[in-house]
């Protein structure tokens, strides 16, 4: 008897879901830079961390 972790389906699936993430970290990352773009230079780094870690929140509070 054998125990196997994932099924053939199960697998497609993961990989599906993966891509759909790397595709939506992509998206965010052009988001938070058009938004850094458009502040102050002294500003500019508080944006882009508070905007990865905003993307990093809403994206574990909406997968759960």
């Amino acid at each position: 008897m054998t125990i196997t972790l994932f099924t053939q389906g199960g697998l497609i699936a993961l990989v599906q879901v993966l891509m759909i993430d790397i595709v939506l970290a992509g998206d965010n990352a052009v988001v938070i830079g058009m938004a850094a773009a458009r502040v102050p230079q002294d500003l500019r780094n508080k944006v882009i961390v508070w905007g990865l870690a905003a993307a990093v929140v809403l994206r574990v509070v909406l997968a759960v």
